[in-house]
């Protein structure tokens, strides 16, 4: 009797840990599907963003400690600028497809913004190599992932107004008139002339601009620096050319401008000659960049379960032999006892170097065939058995993730 009574115990035992475990894998695979349902939401918008943008856009991932960048994501006005296809340059280093960018300059503001996470504008400057030329003018800053992004616009028409007001005036007036963005002299506290565009992207006729004193279509919160740095200029001082502000419509929406901007004589008087580009779209993109940035981590911060970000490594016959470490959340630091600050940028390898060709396998085929996999397997480096499921919620090869739980005690108990 009293072995019937402990075999029954022994059952209710089972069932009640059974019914556990059937809890923690509906637990496991609600918060998997969460997970990919935000992922490919948050992708969507930002590639519609992504793709749909005048200007230029490039994603750059730092290596080697900031020695150089590889390219991670190229839009479609990037594409028709530099003459090139995104697949052709996607995980190529930045010096190898645009030799010049050194000696261009922006190389240098890549690796400060990297380094201090403080967005930097690089003023138009002249690139070249032995391929493609253009006057460029470029906006660049860091993501929440680390990532360096590049907003950037062909300027090589303004350029050639300039030379033009210097050689022929006659020449300079009809690029002026027909500019794609705003040109206006400024001087006294006013607008004294304006091309076309200037009224177009404010919504004032230009009888209504050169009436009022300038301040008046600046955002209020602005108007002290722009007062200031205008006086300043005129008296000599050598202030930044080029900054951002925002302006107020006719029909009362924001407008955020880029503003160029240098010293002249304009009859018989200091004045500065200013280009103005319209960036509220450039502001909406990145807007909505972080506000997707942050709702992710918001989400993989909160998960139970580990959770972390891959990039595929492939050597030069296209042979997937490696993955690099993009993100990992709480959950992962807590269970591997590694911290996303430590392993973000480097391989597994360089992390575990005894990590076992059965990971890079499992992972290998779901990187390169898209197929999801969920799988038990022991990980000899911090010596447990884990419950994975890794999948690749994107079209590129380039990426995966994996969400999984320890389960070395439950099976020691099993």
């Amino acid at each position: 009797m009293k072995d019937q009574a402990k075999t029954k115990q022994t059952l209710i035992g089972e069932l009640a840990s059974l019914r556990k475990r059937i809890a923690q894998l509906e637990q496991f695979e609600s918060e998997r599907r969460q997970v990919e349902k935000a992922l490919r939401a948050s992708e969507n918008r930002y590639y519609k963003l992504f793709q749909h943008m005048s200007s230029s856009v490039a994603i750059y991932e730092a290596v080697e400690d900031g020695a150089d960048f590889v390219i991670r994501d190229f839009n479609a006005a990037a594409e028709r600028l530099e003459k090139i296809q995104k697949e052709e340059i996607l995980g190529r280093r930045v010096t190898e497809v645009f030799p010049g960018v050194s000696d261009f300059g922006l190389f240098s503001v890549f690796q400060r913004v990297w380094k201090t996470g403080n967005s930097e504008d690089h003023n138009v400057s002249f690139y070249q190599d032995n391929r493609i030329s253009g006057w460029r003018e470029n906006h660049v800053y860091k993501l929440p992932s680390g990532e360096v992004v590049a907003i950037y616009d062909d300027v090589t028409d303004r350029k050639q107004a300039e030379c033009a007001l210097r050689e022929s005036e006659e020449k300079y007036r009809a690029l002026f008139e027909n500019a794609g963005e705003a040109i206006f002299v400024a001087q006294d506290g006013r607008v004294a002339f304006l091309n076309p565009m200037t009224a177009q992207i404010t919504g004032y006729s230009g009888e209504e601009i050169t009436s009022r004193p300038f301040v008046d279509f600046i955002h209020a919160d602005d108007r002290d620096m722009i007062t200031d740095r205008h006086t300043r200029r005129l008296q000599g001082e050598d202030i930044p050319r080029s900054y951002t502000f925002r302006m107020l419509r006719k029909n009362g929406s924001l407008l955020w401008v880029q503003l160029d901007t240098v010293l002249i004589n304009w009859q018989g008087k200091p004045a500065t000659l200013n280009f103005m580009t319209d960036i509220t779209e450039r502001k909406r993109i990145e807007d909505a960049l972080r506000e997707s940035e942050h709702e992710l981590r918001a989400l993989f911060k909160s998960m139970l379960n580990a959770f972390v970000l891959f990039e595929s490594v492939f050597d030069r016959d296209g042979n997937f032999v490696s993955y690099r470490f993009v993100y990992i959340n709480d959950a992962y630091e807590r269970i591997t006892g590694v911290k996303n600050n430590e392993v973000r940028g480097k391989t597994v390898h360089e992390v575990w170097p005894n990590t076992e060709a059965s990971w890079v396998k499992a992972y290998g085929d779901v990187a390169t065939t898209g197929i999801p996999s969920t799988f038990d397997m022991y990980h000899e480096p911090t010596e447990k058995l884990y419950h994975c499921n890794a999948y690749r919620p994107w079209d590129t090869k380039g990426r995966f993730c994996v969400v999984f739980e320890d389960i070395t005690e439950r099976r020691r108990a099993e």
